[in-house]
């Protein structure tokens, strides 16, 4: 049981014994809260759409998710283009609700860069989770041909 226990905490008890063999006294005598959650959240799903219109922009879609590595809330999810920055320094992406479960779609929108063709660009996507646990980055890569963009399929 305190394996089981230990991944979200669990109840400290002291048990004595009284009466017969087989009757025991199970005494509460503390509540104690462990923090075992040391994973951070990872990237499920993440795509790319284009906006036309008068500005074209990029919307960077994602779905982070702690609820194999720990099941804590999401806390953050940011992104970079071009070159991985420090942790908690990306550009922030938004919940499509609000961070309060472990498992979150989240959203950006970025004009769309003049960027030369024939090139490829890196996105980078990570998150956190309210324990304050960083996840590995998924990365998207975008290829510019001469007349568009290429699309990457969904990761």
């Amino acid at each position: 049981i305190r394996n089981a226990l230990s991944e979200i905490g669990y109840t400290k008890a002291q048990i004595q014994k009284f009466g017969t063999a087989n009757d025991f006294l199970i005494k509460t005598i503390a509540l104690e809260s462990f923090i075992t959650d040391t994973a951070g959240p990872y990237i499920i799903k993440a795509h790319i759409e284009i906006e036309g219109g008068a500005t074209k922009s990029i919307i960077i879609k994602a779905t982070a998710s702690d609820r194999t590595r720990g099941n804590g809330v999401i806390g953050a999810v940011e992104f970079f283009v071009d070159s991985l920055g420090e942790k908690g320094k990306g550009i922030e992406m938004s919940s499509v609700d609000i961070f309060d479960s472990p498992e979150e779609e989240v959203v950006a929108t970025i004009p769309l860069p003049d960027w030369e063709s024939n090139t490829s660009h890196i996105i980078y996507i990570r998150a956190m989770d309210t324990n304050g646990n960083w996840g590995e980055e998924k990365k998207i890569v975008l290829q510019i041909s001469r007349d568009a963009l290429i699309m990457p399929e969904e990761i």
